[in-house]
This record gives C-alpha cells, structure tokens and sequence, in this order.
C-alpha cells in the first residue's frame, strides 16, 4: 500500500471513529435486568447488572472498567455477550487498535453470542475504523442499520464531513461496495454539505446503476449535482427515472405532466407569496397575494447558446396588476433574460413571446419560473396558464 492511500485510509477511518463517538453519545439505553437491582451481591444476576451498567456508563464518557465484574458474570451467566463486549471496550480503551487480536476476538464472540448488541457492534466498528478497515467498519454499519437506521444516518454525517477529494469518495464508494443498504444514507449526507463538484461528479460516476436506479438516490444525487452546476449530468440522471421522457425544451409545457420529479419538471410551490397548482383540465393555477415576492412555480431547463423565444399562454381570471410573471433566468443570476408580463385587459386566453438569447458562458442552465413581483399597482392577482414553450433559433 502506498504511504499516500495509506494516509487516505487512516484519514476515513478517523471519521468513522468519529462516527463512534455520535453513535454511542445517542445511545444512552438503560439496559438493567429487574433482577439484578434486587440481589446486591457480587455474583449471580448482580454481576451481569454491574457489567450492563458499565457499559452504558462508558457511553456516557465513564473511562472506569471493572474486569473483575465481566469475569464474574461470565461463570454467572455463561451465554451472556456483554462481559465480551466490556472485556473488549477496556482493552480498546488502551489501544484503540487493537494490536493483539485480543478485542476482536472477544468482539466476535460477544455477536455470536448476541448478534443484535448494539454495543458490541459500535465497539467492533471503532475497532476497524481505528486499524483502517473500512469495509469491515461499514460492514458493522450496515448491522447497525438494520437494528437502528437512525444512529447510521448519524454516523453518515460525521464522515460526509470528510469525503472532501475525489480519491475520498473513491475510497468510500470502494468501501461501500457490497453494502445496499448504506448507499441511501451515505448520498444523502452529503446534501447541504457544500461538497466540490468535482467530489458531487465522482460519486455520481461511480454509484452502481442498481443504487442509481432508487428513486430516493437518484433525487438525492440530482439535487446535489444542480447544487454545484452540473446541469447536463443532473438532467442525465433524473432523465432515467422518467418514463414518459421529454421532446421539447419544456417538460411537459401543457403541464399535463403532475407525477415526474422535479427540478425538471414542474415544481408548485406554496409560500407567503402565494400558490400553484395543477388544474383540473391540465394548465396552471396560479394565486399571486401581493403581500411579498416570490416563485410560484418554477423548472429547471438546460438551453444550450443561442437564440430563442418564450411564449406563454394564459388567461386573467381576476387581478388589476401586471404583478405575475413569467421570467427565464441563468441559474443563480439576480436578473431574467426575458420576463414575459402575465397581464391582459381583454377575457379570454392570452398569447405573449419575447425573444431573448443565452450567453456562451455562465449559463449552462437556466431558472423558468413564474414568479409574483411588485408592481405599481397592487391586487391579489388569479392567472390560469394554459402553455409554455421555448423555441430555439429565433432571432430578433
């Protein structure tokens, strides 16, 4: 192994051992038999008592180990695991590592004895995140998530704080390997943790296609790519989910589309600005109140340079300001390309369009929404939209 993937490995396994230290600080589970809180003398059903109560105050930061205890209750109770699982936590405490095989060994019998301690596999995954042994650790992992997911998404987060290089993830992902069910978790830890794209790239290629295909995964991984920009990759993705697929520049432009994910798709948002909604007869409800600003519906599009024009076909149910509007922006920018009023005096749908152009750089997606602004006059303002289109090629 080369001294820098070995410095690699040490590294991840120091999160996971930080892992350790949020799982057992979120484990504090008074684990005493009623039994033995009523025989007070050093052997029988006592003894075990004792060595539950120690091990639930080494999760509370107590450093004392009485060995003497765990041996006692091992000829009281025989079939027992915890006296392994504190036999093993007093030598851990010397040597987290280790080094003489002594913990593991004792770690083993305790889960063969009780495969469902939830001590003895944190204690074996500080083991093997402390010797560098992530597939081992995450294997202990993926025990603990069938016994307790909550405490795994909890030690997700600790190491998506570390994954911050490419090589990282590939160490994790290599790790992970073999392990369904971490996949969910490990993905979705890494969502507001302002990753590089490059890490957010590298995860995204290299997720087995049968973890990709999850509906929960793949919603994961689009938002973290539209996060960091990465708009063809993010459309690729969510693009496989969906089996209607897209022919236009609009998904679903007549919004007769109400079941396919977002961002590419429609997104009705609800807010102090007002509402959205899909009609009974296909189209868009929109209700502006005009007392703040905001989107009230919105998708992600991926135009590449160029001209084009947006129209948009709607009619005023109620209102007396231009006060709704449809505007198509890079992602990110402060101001539209083009910003289409959704305002008419006379009954009955409109028809608009205006011709705008997308930058070379700088804009490799773009935000269409329809958005509630302030205007000069002021009203609670109702539009129904029947239709939005983008048409490339157009010139002014």
């Amino acid at each position: 192994m080369s001294p820098i993937l070995a410095r690699r490995l040490t590294a991840i396994g120091s999160a996971l051992a930080l892992c350790v230290m949020v799982l057992t600080a979120n484990m504090v589970r008074i684990v005493e038999s009623p039994v033995s809180a009523r025989v007070p003398s050093g052997w029988g059903p006592a003894a075990l008592g004792k060595v539950r109560r120690q091990l639930v105050g080494l999760q509370l930061g107590q450093k004392e180990i009485d060995e003497g205890a765990a041996r006692r209750a091992l000829v009281s109770a025989p079939l027992a695991s915890e006296p392994f699982a504190l036999l093993a936590a007093k030598g851990l405490a010397q040597d987290p590592r280790g080094h003489g095989g002594q913990e593991s060994a004792l770690l083993t019998e305790a889960l063969r004895r009780d495969p469902r301690s939830r001590t003895a596999r944190i204690l074996s995954l500080r083991n093997r995140a402390a010797t560098g042994d992530l597939r081992g650790a995450f294997g202990q992992l993926d025990a603990l998530f069938r016994l307790s997911p909550g405490l795994v998404n909890q030690a997700m987060d600790t190491i998506a704080r570390l994954i911050d290089s490419p090589q990282r993830m590939d160490l994790a992902l290599s790790a992970l390997s073999g392990h369904s069910n971490l996949y969910e978790p490990f993905v979705s830890s890494l969502v507001g943790k302002n990753r590089s794209r490059d890490v957010i790239v590298r995860m995204a290629q290299g997720l087995p296609a049968d973890i990709l295909a999850r509906p929960p995964v793949r919603a994961s991984l689009v938002g973290q790519l539209v996060d960091v920009r990465e708009f063809a990759l993010a459309r690729s993705i969510w693009q496989r989910g969906n089996s209607s697929g897209s022919t236009g520049l609009v998904f679903s432009p007549d919004f007769s589309d109400q079941r396919t994910a977002p961002p590419f798709n429609w997104q009705m948002l609800v807010s102090t600005a007002g509402s959205a909604a899909f009609g009974k007869n296909r189209g868009l409800s929109v209700v502006y109140y005009d007392r703040s600003p905001g989107r009230l519906a919105r998708q992600i599009v991926t135009l590449p340079p160029g001209h084009y024009r947006l129209t948009v076909e709607f009619q005023l149910i109620s209102g007396t300001a231009d006060n709704v509007r449809l505007q198509l922006a890079c992602y990110g920018a402060p101001g539209p390309l083009t910003d289409l009023p959704l305002y008419s005096s006379k009954p009955g749908f409109f028809k608009t369009s205006a011709l705008f152009d997308v930058p070379a750089t700088g804009c490799n997606g773009q935000d269409l929404a329809i958005v509630g602004v302030a205007a000069e006059r002021r009203s609670e303002t109702e539009v129904e939209v029947r239709r939005v289109d983008i048409m490339q090629g157009e010139t002014s």
